[in-house]
C-alpha cells in the first residue's frame, strides 16, 4: 500500500518557508512523501528545493489553479497531514482567509506553523493539549499522546476551571504533566505552551457548517499561540 503523503502550502513568505521546513522534518520522521503546493510553478519548485535541503524524502512540487482554500481542502482528502504557515502574502496575510478556512474544512489533521526555533516535537519541548471531557478534547488528547509517544516529547495536559479527569491515554512511555489553571480555556492553553513545540486542539461537530467545525477555544488558540497548532478531527 502506498503511504499517505504530507502536503504543505508555499507562497514564498517567511512563514511558508518555516512551514516547508516543519513539514519536511515531519515527512522525514514519518517516512512519508511530501507535496509542496503553490499557485506558480516557480514557487512550487522553490518550495520543493527548500524541502530537499531539510530532508531526504520523496518530494513533489505541485501547481494549482482556482480558489486556494478549495484546492487545499481537496488535497487534504488524500493526505495524512496538511501544513500551512500562520500568515502569508496578499490575501493570505490574514489567517482567516486561508489557513483558518483550511483548518475548518480539511479532511485530515492540519498543522498551522509559527516561525520559531522550537521546530517539530522533540524531547526538549512539550506537547500541550487542553482537556474538558468533551468528545473533541478527548480526541485531541488521544492524538497528542500518540504524537508524544512517537516523538519522545513530554505531554502537558491543561484543565481550565475544572477538576482533572482520567483521560485513559494508555501510553506508558509518555511523561504526562497535568496543570489545573483558573483562567479562560484558550488563555490557559496558550500560556501553558510558552515553552512548547506544539498545541493540539480538536475540531468539533460534523457536516458542512463552518461554525460547528471549530469551537471558539480552538479558534482562539489557533490565532494566539506562538507555537505550531495541530488541529485534529
Amino acid at each position: 500500500m502506498t503511504p499517505k503523503h504530507i502536503v504543505v502550502g508555499y507562497d514564498g513568505s517567511t512563514e511558508s518557508k518555516a512551514a516547508v521546513a516543519w513539514a519536511a522534518g515531519v515527512a522525514k520522521r514519518r517516512r512519508r512523501p511530501l507535496i509542496v503546493a503553490s499557485t506558480y510553478p516557480q514557487l512550487a519548485q522553490e518550495g520543493a528545493d527548500l524541502a530537499h535541503e531539510e530532508a531526504n524524502v520523496q518530494i513533489r512540487a505541485e501547481t494549482y489553479t482556482g480558489g486556494v482554500v478549495k484546492v487545499l481542502v481537496n488535497l487534504s482528502k488524500d493526505a495524512e497531514l496538511m501544513v500551512l504557515g500562520h500568515r502569508g502574502r496578499g490575501k493570505l496575510r490574514t489567517l482567516g482567509s486561508t489557513a483558518f478556512s483550511v483548518a475548518i474544512h480539511a479532511k485530515c489533521p492540519v498543522a498551522i506553523t509559527r516561525d520559531n526555533s522550537r521546530g517539530i516535537p522533540s524531547p526538549e519541548f512539550p506537547i500541550v493539549v487542553g482537556a474538558d471531557g468533551s468528545p473533541a478534547s478527548l480526541k485531541a488528547a488521544s492524538e497528542a499522546a500518540s504524537l508524544a509517544s512517537q516523538t519522545g516529547a513530554p505531554l502537558r495536559v491543561v484543565f481550565a476551571n475544572i477538576d482533572p479527569v482520567d483521560l485513559e491515554l494508555n501510553y506508558p512511555d509518555v511523561t504526562v504533566e497535568t496543570r489545573v489553571i483558573n483562567d479562560r480555556p484558550e488563555r490557559a492553553i496558550v500560556d501553558a505552551a510558552k515553552d512548547a513545540s506544539l498545541i493540539v486542539v480538536g475540531a468539533r461537530g460534523r457536516g458542512d457548517f463552518a461554525s460547528l467545525l471549530l469551537g471558539s477555544v480552538s479558534r482562539d488558540v489557533v490565532h494566539h499561540a506562538d507555537c505550531t497548532v495541530y488541529v485534529v478531527r
